[in-house]
């Protein structure tokens, strides 16, 4: 199955909510800061494991789904949509090495009638999930004193994906994948101006029943079902 056309498939705004009733705080709780590495492009699977640790109840572990992920695209970063479509589709491993895959798990684009920044709260709020977005992340943003950042003159910065958990009275809370020891024991914060000036996509993940997934299959079958039905109306008569 082609994971390009995933989202397009499964897309829905989440973005669209009544701001006046948003608590003027918010957090979701999840697994814990993640550490990457070294390994630049690994972000984009390791701020969706997190994404995906309040669904399916346990710890997970990245690294294969990223491996594989690889495999079929062999170059530096990933495009989030791709990656979160492949995640959907692939599954993760826990700390024990089990599969773990849920096939109604999907991705749905944060977009709405708000600014980014309100989006993604309103996101947030209605799926009481974790959100993965992007942003051209600066080198120094790493750095920030107790990981409140701050605007930068620096033109320079690389597609960076990590986890929105929740938000304050001012900013939007960032969990990042650089480990603990940066920012607010891995936490960053994000005010509005930085958000809708600096964030890119953002996509949320949720559980959908059985019922509610349209496939192809579903389709072949009721195009099936209605040319059976038109075949037989128009049957020549033998009488």
């Amino acid at each position: 199955m082609n994971p390009f056309n995933r989202i397009s498939s499964f897309s829905r705004s989440f973005g669209n909510g009544m701001i006046n009733s948003l608590p003027i705080s918010y957090l979701i709780h999840t697994n814990g800061v993640k550490e990457q590495g070294k390994d630049t492009d690994k972000c984009s699977f390791y701020a969706i494991a997190s994404c995906f640790e309040p669904l399916v109840n346990t710890e997970i572990v990245p690294d294969r789904t990223y491996n594989l992920a690889k495999t079929k695209q062999n170059k530096t970063g990933f495009e989030l949509g791709w990656a979160c479509s492949f995640a959907c589709e692939n599954g993760f491993t826990d700390t024990l090495g089990n599969d773990i895959k849920n096939q109604y798990i999907k991705p749905y684009k944060v977009d709405g009638s708000h600014d980014v920044f309100d989006n993604i709260r309103t996101a947030l709020d209605i799926t009481k999930l974790p959100i993965v977005s992007s942003a051209y992340w600066k080198p120094e943003w790493t750095f920030a004193a107790n990981g409140v950042v701050q605007d930068s003159i620096n033109k320079g910065g690389e597609p960076h994906a990590f986890c929105v958990i929740g938000w304050n009275e001012n900013n939007l809370v960032i969990q990042n994948s650089k480990g603990k020891k940066v920012g607010d024991k891995g936490l960053f914060y994000f005010d509005r101006y930085l958000v809708n000036k600096y964030f890119l996509d953002s996509f949320c993940f949720k559980e959908v029943a059985e019922k509610d997934t349209f496939t192809l299959a579903v389709f072949k079958k009721i195009v099936s079902s209605l040319l059976k039905c038109y075949n037989t109306r128009h049957e020549p008569s033998h009488s």
